[in-house]
């Protein structure tokens, strides 16, 4: 793990180069997964980006793919595999649009409908 200089709204990297990086994750304890507005502004870079949120009740991820600053929805089993589809029962596989805010709960709800 590279060396971080964190704040309670940021983490930026410090020291050594960060060109074989492939994938940023973080966290929004408690908020939901969602990119706000300085993840937005920070992830500029040719990576895969995700917001993690498992303190609510039913835990929340949100990914996609940057190109210096152009980005797209991801879904987890694009990220990890098909085998992430697997955590929970039933969650169908999506593309989410730019910024989508999905969470394990809603795709549950959509497949009983």
């Amino acid at each position: 793990m590279p060396k971080q200089e964190t704040t309670a709204g940021s983490v930026k990297y410090t020291g050594a180069a960060t060109s074989g990086v492939v994938c940023e994750i973080h966290t929004h304890p408690g908020l939901g997964a969602f990119f706000s507005s300085i993840d937005d502004e920070d992830e500029k870079g040719f990576r895969i980006y995700g917001v993690i949120d498992s303190k609510q009740e039913y835990p929340e991820a949100v990914f996609r793919v940057g190109i210096y600053g152009h980005m797209s929805g991801l879904a987890p089993g694009q990220v990890f595999g098909p085998e992430a589809d697997d955590i929970v029962d039933d969650v169908r596989e999506e593309v989410l649009p730019f910024g989508a805010h999905s969470s394990i709960k809603d795709l549950e709800l959509e497949g009983k409908r």
